[in-house]
C-alpha cells in the first residue's frame, strides 16, 4: 500500500529556478528549501568550470545569480553582513561573499554590463538621498518596520493585487541604483517616487532603460 503524503514530505521538496549559463560555461542556479518557520530559503548553486560537478556555491543564502563577462565573478542579491536586508553581492571561487551595497531598505533587482550594474533600490519618499545609501543595523529596520506596521494606511490608487504586498501597497518605490565596479562609487539615479523597475543598462553604458509609470 502506498504511504500518503504528509506536510513532513512537502518541507523537503526543493525548488529550482533561475539558471544562468555564463559565455565561459560557469553555471548558476537558485534552490529554494522549506524553513522550519515554514518560509522559504535561497540558496545558490552550480559550477565554476566547465565539466565540474555542481555544488553549493557559498553558505549564504543568495538569489538571482548573474555571471561577470569573463565567467569568473558571480554578482547576487544576499545578506552577508545580517542586515535584514538584501544587498547586492559579490563572489568569486574561494572567496567569501562581499556586500557591494549597504541601501538602507535593500535592493531588489539587478542587471550587470561590463563594470556597472544597475539595480532596484527599495526606497520610501520621505527619506533623503543620503539616508538611502546609508547602512543600518537589523534591529534599526526592525523598529522602522514595527513603526510603519502602526501607521494607518491612506489608498490613493487602485491596483492589482500583488502577492508580496498581499494586496495592500506599504508606501515603498523601487529607485534606480548604479555601482561603479572601478570607483566603487554607488548612487541613486532618480529619486520621483514612482517606481523604476527592471533596469537594463545600454550596450555602451550611456543609458538605462526600466518600466515605470510616467
Amino acid at each position: 500500500m502506498k504511504r500518503k503524503l504528509t506536510i513532513e514530505d512537502l518541507k523537503k521538496i526543493e525548488y529550482l529556478s533561475d539558471p544562468r549559463l555564463s559565455i565561459t560555461d560557469a553555471l548558476s542556479y537558485t534552490v529554494h528549501t522549506v524553513r522550519k518557520d515554514g518560509g522559504f530559503e535561497p540558496h545558490l548553486y552550480g559550477r565554476w568550470k566547465e565539466q565540474e560537478e555542481c555544488h553549493l556555491l557559498s553558505e549564504l543564502p543568495g538569489h538571482m545569480g548573474r555571471w561577470s563577462e569573463d565567467g569568473t565573478v558571480l554578482y547576487f542579491l544576499g545578506d552577508p553582513e545580517n542586515c535584514g536586508a538584501d544587498q547586492l553581492c559579490r563572489l568569486s571561487e574561494g572567496t567569501s561573499p562581499e556586500a557591494l551595497t549597504h541601501c538602507r531598505h535593500g535592493i531588489s533587482w539587478f542587471s550587470v554590463r561590463g563594470d556597472q550594474i544597475v539595480s532596484e533600490a527599495v526606497t520610501y519618499p520621505e527619506e533623503t538621498d543620503a539616508d538611502l545609501l546609508k547602512p543600518i543595523s537589523r534591529e534599526e529596520r526592525e523598529l522602522l518596520r514595527k513603526q510603519r506596521a502602526e501607521q494607518p494606511i491612506e489608498i490613493e490608487e487602485i491596483m492589482y493585487k500583488f502577492d508580496e504586498t498581499h494586496g495592500i501597497p506599504d508606501g515603498h518605490q523601487t529607485e534606480l541604483c548604479l555601482a561603479d565596479l572601478k570607483s566603487g562609487r554607488i548612487s541613486l539615479l532618480t529619486h520621483t517616487g514612482k517606481s523604476h523597475q527592471k533596469p537594463v543598462l545600454s550596450p555602451d553604458g550611456t543609458f538605462v532603460i526600466c518600466f515605470t509609470y510616467p
